[in-house]
This record gives structure tokens, C-alpha cells and sequence, in this order.
């Protein structure tokens, strides 16, 4: 009987000890409930009140965006995205991708996000920190503590087109056509083109964007008006030494007839620089670059007759003259002998002409580019040794 009272105590005492485990195991299955019910309510919490003052930090700020204005019962959920304060936010997120598309098609394009009100307090005053387009939709903003709800708006299609001038100045061609976006019923936001050598006439205007993208804006643009400037290079028309006319760019234009004289010269044409040689002739057709451009006038030293006139001193000698005229000289070369000199008329400068001597010659070359027309005397002689001289008077005609 002992035994039998043994083992029914040590039985009992098993259930009891059993009884308790199952109690405690109980007790915690509980708490883990509780605690699975507590974190769903805060995850609820946030995705209900995602903008509630608790959970707020000193780093970021969160936004929420619509396809819809939520005031009128749309159905659409917000996407919430929170961004780093004091960060410039371009608003054109991945996660926003799905969200644009819902309002987007082929006619009516997302244009960009309108700012609704403050999720916090539901002010719908613009805080200053946002930037807007010309429509006041919003693209980026630089993020601030303030949270703001968002709404995706669509537009329409509207078509830009540029016309540049004809080189002929008789019309115009298309150059280029745009395929833009704006809000619809709202002015355009057309914008010039920056083509080299023309300009936008001024007197295009933006026009309203109509919803079946029948808009079109049309800009044409003018050639741009430079200077062609003639310079006389040596040359004058009554102290004048250069003048101008206004050219049109790359539109064929003539060259006008020179006006310009030199002493000593004739006129043969214009070059590019003041150097160099002949590129154009009047009435050639010019195309002006996009600046100002000169032309250079060319001249070709008139050609110098010389005429000799012999006064022989001696019976027996004559003095051997040999003049050449060239293109802007005159040349005189005579015996030298025993001894030589010459006289210069005193109305040429010392600086238009040089002496040599080589071969029993001496050689005179006169230059004549800088010489008045009209007749110049020029007298040589040469002599042996106890004989008398022989002379020569030259007289030099420039035309």
C-alpha cells in the first residue's frame, strides 16, 4: 500500500508540474500576441498618419503624391516618400513612375506636381522654399521640415516652329520643329532658338495650348545685319579713306564701285587683307560671316615713260644712257669712267631713291609710288681723265 500511495504522489505531482508548463506557455503565447498586435498598430498608425508630429526627425521630411486631389474621393493611393532635409529634390523619383503613368497618355503628357496643402495642418499656402516652372508646377524644391501633398497634372501637346530667312531675303524655310508640353487652356512656353547669324523677330507671341494639339507656335528668324567695310589702303576719295555698307548674313550682296584714288596708282580690285592680293573686283556678290568684316583696296603702281635728252660737251664722246621704267621705278644706268656724278630734281625726297656703282656702271634707281604726277629733271655726266664730260638730261614723266 506504500508503494501504490508512492507512486500516486509522484504522478500527481507530474501533472501538476505539466499543468504549470503549459500555463507559462500559455502566458507567453499571449504576450507575443500583444506584442504582434502593438507593432501592427503602429505600422498602421504610419501608413495612416504619415505625417504626424512623432514621427518626425531632424533629417528628413516626408511628401506624399497624388494622381487625384484626395478632396474629391479619389480612390487613388498616395505614394509616400521621404526625402533628406535641406536637400534639393528633383521630383521625378522612380517610385513616382507608376504614379505619373496613371494620368498620363499619348495626348496629355505629365507636366509636373501642383502643390496641394501641408498634410500637418492642411495649409494650402506655397511654403517660399519651393521653386516652380512658368505655370507655378512645382520640379524641385529644397526640402524643409514642412511635409506637402502633391498632385500629378497632365497637359496637352503643342507643336513649335522656326523659320529661318531665305539668303535671297524673299521668304522663309523651316529649319526646325518642336513637340512640347504645357497646361492646358494655358499660354505656351515656346523658346527661341539661338541660330548663328539670324534673330528672332520679336513680334511672335505664346499662344494658348488647346487639348487635341492642334497648337502651333510659329517664330521666324532675320538674318542679322553686319558691316562690310571698304578700306582705301593707301588710298582717298577727298581725305575719306574708308567707307561702309550693311551686308545681311551669308545673303549675297554686291560689292559697290570704289571710290577711292591714289597718286601714281590704278585701282585693281579688293583683297582680304591689306597685303594681300586681289579677291574681288566691284559688283562681285560678298557673303558677310556673322561679324564685321573689311576689304582692302589693291593698287598697281602706274608704269613711268621716261624720255632722254643728250647735250654732248667734246667732239669725240658720247655718254652711254640706259633707262628701263618698271612697274613703280625708273632705272638709269650710265657709264662711270673715270668719274661720274648726277643731279636729282630737288622736289624728289632723298628716301625715293638709291645709288650704286659695279662694272664701270653707276646705277640710279628711282622709286615712283610716292611721287606727284608730273615732269622731274634728272641730269648725269662722266668724264676721262683730262677730257671734258659728257651729260645726259632725263626728264621723268609720271602720268
Amino acid at each position: 500500500m506504500g508503494k501504490i500511495a508512492l507512486c500516486e504522489e509522484k504522478k500527481n505531482r507530474a501533472l501538476l508540474l505539466k499543468k504549470r508548463k503549459n500555463f507559462v506557455a500559455l502566458v507567453l503565447c499571449v504576450l507575443l500576441l500583444c506584442l504582434l498586435s502593438a507593432c501592427e498598430e503602429v505600422t498602421n498608425l504610419m501608413e495612416d498618419a504619415p505625417f504626424r508630429e512623432n514621427l518626425y526627425d531632424s533629417y528628413t521630411s516626408s511628401y506624399e503624391f497624388y494622381n487625384d486631389d484626395p478632396q474629391f474621393n479619389s480612390a487613388a493611393e498616395p505614394v509616400y516618400i521621404s526625402y533628406r532635409i535641406g536637400s534639393v529634390q528633383n521630383f521625378s523619383d522612380k517610385a513616382l513612375h507608376s504614379l505619373i503613368a496613371q494620368v498620363a497618355s499619348a495626348d496629355h503628357p505629365f507636366i509636373g506636381w501642383e502643390y496641394l496643402y501641408n498634410p500637418r495642418d492642411g495649409n494650402s499656402t506655397v511654403p517660399s522654399n519651393f521653386s516652380f516652372n512658368d505655370f507655378n508646377y512645382i520640379s524641385s524644391a529644397l526640402i524643409s521640415p514642412q511635409p506637402a501633398a502633391l498632385l500629378a497634372v497632365t497637359g496637352s501637346y503643342y507643336t513649335v516652329k522656326h523659320y529661318k530667312q531665305d539668303p535671297d531675303l524673299s521668304g522663309y524655310s523651316l529649319a526646325d520643329t518642336d513637340r512640347l508640353s504645357g497646361a492646358t487652356d494655358r499660354p505656351s512656353r515656346a523658346r527661341e532658338k539661338s541660330y548663328v547669324g539670324f534673330e528672332a523677330d520679336p513680334s511672335w507671341t505664346q499662344l494658348t495650348v488647346t487639348s487635341d494639339g492642334s497648337t502651333t507656335v510659329e517664330i521666324y528668324y532675320d538674318r542679322k545685319m553686319y558691316l562690310l567695310t571698304m578700306d582705301a589702303n593707301g588710298g582717298d576719295n577727298a581725305g575719306v579713306t574708308e567707307n561702309s555698307i550693311g551686308m545681311r548674313y551669308q545673303s549675297p550682296t554686291a560689292i559697290p564701285t570704289n571710290t577711292f584714288s591714289r597718286d601714281g596708282y590704278t585701282f585693281d580690285g579688293w583683297a582680304r587683307s591689306a597685303s594681300g592680293g586681289r579677291v574681288f573686283v566691284d559688283g562681285d556678290n560678298y557673303l558677310i560671316g556673322n561679324k564685321n568684316e573689311t576689304i582692302y583696296a589693291v593698287w598697281k603702281a602706274n608704269e613711268i615713260t621716261a624720255s632722254v635728252e643728250m647735250e654732248k660737251f667734246g667732239a669725240d664722246y658720247e655718254l652711254e644712257v640706259e633707262v628701263t621704267t618698271t612697274a613703280g621705278a625708273v632705272i638709269i644706268k650710265w657709264e662711270t669712267r673715270d668719274s661720274e656724278s648726277f643731279d636729282i630734281d630737288a622736289s624728289i625726297p632723298t628716301t625715293a631713291y638709291t645709288r650704286s656703282t659695279a662694272d664701270g656702271y653707276t646705277t640710279l634707281t628711282i622709286a615712283t609710288a610716292d611721287l606727284v604726277p608730273g615732269t622731274y629733271d634728272i641730269y648725269v655726266e662722266a668724264a676721262n681723265a683730262g677730257q671734258l664730260p659728257c651729260s645726259r638730261d632725263l626728264k621723268v614723266r609720271i602720268p
